[in-house]
This record gives C-alpha cells, sequence and structure tokens, in this order.
C-alpha cells in the first residue's frame, strides 16, 4: 500500500509542475496561481520525502509545509473576486509558517507521516485548516451568485479546485496520521489540480492557450519517449535498472512531462537568439489567432452584408410608397406641419438605410496618391455644410512638417473624417465650454496620423469600450443629425481596410481625442485583398 500512495504522489507533483510553469511563462495576472501550484509541489515533495531512509527524517519536519496550500487558495480566491483588503491573507500566510516552523523545531507535534502517528496538536490544528478552508469556499461560492455569465465559470472553476484540494487533504491527512497510507485523498488533490488546469488556461492569452493545448499531446509523447530512451540508456551502459524497471519509466515520464513548459520556453528563447529574424512558436500562435479572428470576422460581415442587402430592398419600397402618398397628400392640403413631420422620419429612415449600406456593402478600394491636409479642409467644408454654420466651432487646425502622401481611397477617407468631424462637432457644441474643434495632421513612422480631438462632454463611459460597435450611439434619436450607431462602426471599417487603426481617447480640451493612424501603402497594395 505504501508504495500504492508513494506511485499516486507522483502524478499529482508532475502536474503541479505544470501548471507552476505554464502559470509563470505563459500566464497573465497569474503569479498567485503559480504560487498556490508551488505549494502543492512543496507539500507533495515532503510527502514524497517521506519513503526516502535517508530523508524520511526531514520529512517528519517539513510535512505539514501543506498548510501554505491553504493560505496560497485563499489568496487566489481573494484575487479572482477582487478583494481589496489582504489582510486575512497575510495572516493565513503567517500562521501556515508559524505551523510549519513548530513541526520543523518540534517534529511530530502536529502528526508523524514517518510513524504514521497524530500529535498533541493535530486536532486544533485540523480544526483551524477546516475553518481556513471554509472562509475561501464561501466567499467564492457567494462571489458564484453574484457574478455574470461571463465570470461564473472561472469562479465555480477554481471552487470546484477549492473544494477538491480541502477535501483531499484533509482526507490524506486524516489517514496518514492514523495508520492509513491509503491513497483516497490524494485521488481529490488530483482532481482538484485538473479542474486549476482551466483557471490557469483562463489567464493564459488566446494564442498561449491554443499553443499548449496543441503541444500538451506531444509533450506526453515526449515524455514517454524520453523515459523509453533513458531506461534502454541505462540498459545499454550496464546501469542497475532495479527489479522494478517500470515504476523508473513512470517516474521519468511524469518528469519529463512536468518540465514540458519550461523546456519549451527556453528552445522559443534559444532559437530567438540564433535567430534573429525567425518567429518563435508563441508568435507563430499569435499570428495563427489574429488571422483566426480575420477570417471569422470577414465571414460575419458577409453575412451582415447578404443580410443588409435584403433589408434595405424590404424598407425602401415602402418608403417611396410613403413618399408619393405624403406628396398626394401635400396637394390635397394636408397639415403642413404634419406633413413636415412625417417627412423628416422617411428621410430620418432612408439615411439609416444608406449608412446600413454602406457599414454592410462596402465598395472596393479605389486607391490613389491622397494629400491628407487638403481631404482635412475638404471634410471640414463638408461637415460644417451638414450641420449648419450656427453655433460656430472654432477650427484649430495644425499640420505638422512633411506629411507624406498616403496611398488610399480618397471618397472613403473623405467619408471617415466627415464622420469624426461631425461627430466632434456635434459634440463641442453640447460641452458647457467654449465651443472648439483641434485637427492634427503629422507624418508618422510608416505612414501619417490624424487627431480630432473636441471640447465636447466626452465620451459615456458605459458606452467607450463598445463605440465603434455597430448601433452604439452617444447621441439622442432627438435631435439634429440624430445618430444611429453606424458611422464610426463605419469609420474603422474603412481605417482598417486601409491597414489602419483608429482609436478614442480623453483629449486635452475636455472631450473625446480621436486618433487616426494610416500607412503609406494600405494591405491591397501590399497583396491582402479589402475587406
Amino acid at each position: 500500500m505504501i508504495s500504492l500512495y508513494a506511485a499516486s504522489l507522483v502524478p499529482i507533483l508532475a502536474f503541479a509542475l505544470y501548471l507552476f510553469f505554464s502559470a509563470t511563462l505563459r500566464g497573465k495576472n497569474a503569479r498567485v496561481l503559480a504560487l498556490y501550484c508551488l505549494a502543492v509541489v512543496a507539500w507533495c515533495g515532503a510527502l514524497l520525502l517521506v519513503f526516502g531512509p535517508a530523508t524520511s527524517a526531514l520529512a517528519q519536519r517539513f510535512v505539514v509545509i501543506g498548510a501554505f496550500m491553504v493560505a496560497a487558495f485563499l489568496h487566489v480566491a481573494y484575487q479572482v473576486i477582487g478583494a481589496r483588503d489582504f489582510r486575512l491573507v497575510w495572516l493565513a500566510y503567517g500562521v501556515a509558517a508559524a505551523i510549519t516552523a513548530l513541526s520543523a523545531v518540534f517534529p511530530g507535534r502536529v502528526y508523524d507521516p514517518v510513524s504514521l502517528q497524530a500529535g498533541p496538536l493535530f486536532w486544533p490544528t485540523m480544526a483551524l485548516a477546516i475553518a481556513a478552508n471554509a472562509f475561501p469556499t464561501l466567499r467564492l461560492y457567494r462571489a458564484y451568485r453574484e457574478a455574470g455569465p461571463e465570470r461564473r465559470p472561472l469562479i465555480g472553476r477554481l471552487l470546484i479546485a477549492g473544494l477538491l484540494s480541502a477535501i483531499g487533504g484533509l482526507t490524506n491527512t486524516l489517514l496518514l496520521s492514523h495508520g492509513h497510507p491509503w491513497p483516497i485523498g490524494l485521488i481529490f488533490v488530483l482532481a482538484s489540480l485538473f479542474s486549476l488546469a482551466e483557471v490557469v488556461r483562463q489567464h493564459e492569452s488566446r494564442a498561449s492557450r491554443t499553443l499548449l493545448e496543441r503541444s500538451f499531446v506531444y509533450a506526453c509523447l515526449g515524455a514517454v519517449w524520453t523515459a523509453a530512451v533513458t531506461i534502454t540508456a541505462l540498459a545499454i551502459f550496464g546501469q542497475a535498472l532495479s527489479a522494478r524497471p517500470l515504476e523508473l519509466f513512470f517516474v521519468v515520464a511524469m518528469a519529463a512531462l512536468a518540465f514540458a513548459p519550461l523546456e519549451q520556453y527556453l528552445l522559443e528563447r534559444l532559437s530567438a537568439r540564433l535567430h534573429q529574424q525567425g518567429a518563435s512558436a508563441g508568435a507563430v500562435a499569435e499570428a495563427l489567432e489574429v488571422e483566426r479572428d480575420k477570417s471569422e470576422h470577414a465571414e460575419r460581415l458577409a453575412e451582415v452584408g447578404t443580410l443588409v442587402s435584403a433589408v434595405a430592398h424590404e424598407v425602401r419600397n415602402p418608403l417611396g410608397v410613403l413618399r408619393a402618398h405624403l406628396a398626394l397628400l401635400e396637394r390635397r392640403g394636408a397639415e403642413p406641419s404634419s406633413v413636415e413631420a412625417m417627412k423628416a422620419e422617411i428621410e430620418r429612415a432612408s439615411r439609416f438605410v444608406d449608412d446600413l449600406l454602406r457599414f454592410g456593402r462596402p465598395r472596393p478600394l479605389e486607391l490613389r496618391l491622397v494629400d491628407l491636409p487638403s481631404v482635412v479642409d475638404l471634410a471640414w467644408s463638408s461637415a460644417g455644410s451638414a450641420l449648419g454654420a450656427e453655433p460656430r466651432v472654432e477650427l484649430v487646425r495644425a499640420i505638422g512638417p512633411e506629411v507624406p502622401l498616403i496611398e488610399a481611397d480618397q471618397g472613403q477617407l473623405l467619408q471617415v473624417l466627415v464622420i469624426v468631424l461631425e461627430n466632434a462637432i456635434l459634440a463641442a457644441r453640447e460641452g458647457t465650454r467654449p465651443a472648439k474643434v483641434q485637427i492634427e495632421v503629422k507624418a508618422a513612422a510608416r505612414g501619417a496620423e490624424i487627431t480630432v480631438e473636441d471640447s465636447g462632454p466626452g465620451i459615456p463611459a458605459e458606452i467607450a469600450p463598445r463605440l465603434f460597435q455597430p448601433f452604439i450611439s452617444g447621441r439622442k434619436r432627438e435631435g439634429q443629425k440624430s445618430g444611429n450607431g453606424l458611422g464610426l462602426a463605419t469609420a474603422r471599417r474603412i481605417v482598417e481596410r486601409h491597414g489602419g487603426s483608429i482609436a478614442v481617447h480623453a483629449g486635452a480640451l475636455g472631450g473625446a481625442r480621436f486618433e487616426i493612424a494610416l500607412p503609406d501603402t494600405p494591405r491591397a497594395v501590399q497583396g491582402t485583398p479589402p475587406g
């Protein structure tokens, strides 16, 4: 039974090491997760020392290092639920350190894993461990019930991992301290690590997750191959394999699997040093994810384009009929105010259909060399004419030196600037400060950058992250140039088809600051067809 118990510790130790290296080398904000995995490694290592004749005395002193698992899990739970007061976490680490130090100085006071007996402090320590495990579990359960659908899977997996780890650790300690080296509790601990693996994956970038998922099978095969080669080499060179070569094979395979993420990381770093122009596996995975996103986005846009065409056709025909009947009513002397109101609504619906078509069915890019300052002037004139002269808005125009000619579709680029400038003018008129819009055009590293800033009230915080998505607008339906949420979405799509980017930030004038970056040669010229 003891040999079975020792064998059960090996996969836990290997998988905990695997998760530790994954969280440390690939994870984002995963240091606490890595610390928890390291605590599991230390606990398993201390238990393995029990079975070595020269190390059993050391195991007696440090086997209660598993107390750090409780403290580290509390730390993970606090981080995931976004707690601000971590004093209880530091207290838990302090108690774990005190228990470990007490056992190191006075071995056997908690329990003796060698003689399989409980010490005088066993039950008080168990009661403290149960209470310490219950607190983060309850906090996670409460956070799970209050969380939205996006956060629930992460909190749920961590909650399951904590429950399984607590059950496994406490069961294992109870059995060992009462003369039963049965690996029942270790099964729960291993299951907790599998649940924790999903939590670690959520802290990795999508490219890293894809890379590790693809490489895990190869890592397992590589571990088996490494173990086979090691045992064969030992046999060839006359080394003693003991009476149990399968056990040696199992241990070597688990060790190779545990260090697979570290090996992969070191090989990538070495490859980057030896081949300056070469791409690492991580970079290739990132590029694949980007291309996959582009492909999925293109498919969605194609579906949207088909839907938009059908909707526009079905809406335009009734609008034409309504216009005709409205003209007939006007000739028959209908009330002028009612006629004008209906005309305004028909025109608004017609503009929406036109905007929907521009977004869903963009025309191909017609590229030519474009002088950006001239396009900016034309866009300002067009936006001002569309919105009327009053109330006036002060324009501050700044053109940097040596602004390069940009190869772009002048008509669509003009459309982008008119959209952004109309938004800026309307926002400046709504602000409490003097109405002002500032336009800056300057050369960039590989193209040019256009900045449009206004003195308006700024972007509402609730829509700022989604501002460039379709049908998201900060304008009301009523008033001058009511918003339908397609203008900025169309602008972003045009800019991205040129290989550029558009972003919004808080501006120095108090309102929004739109930054448009355009390359001197768009992707369409470099071989990528327009979207």
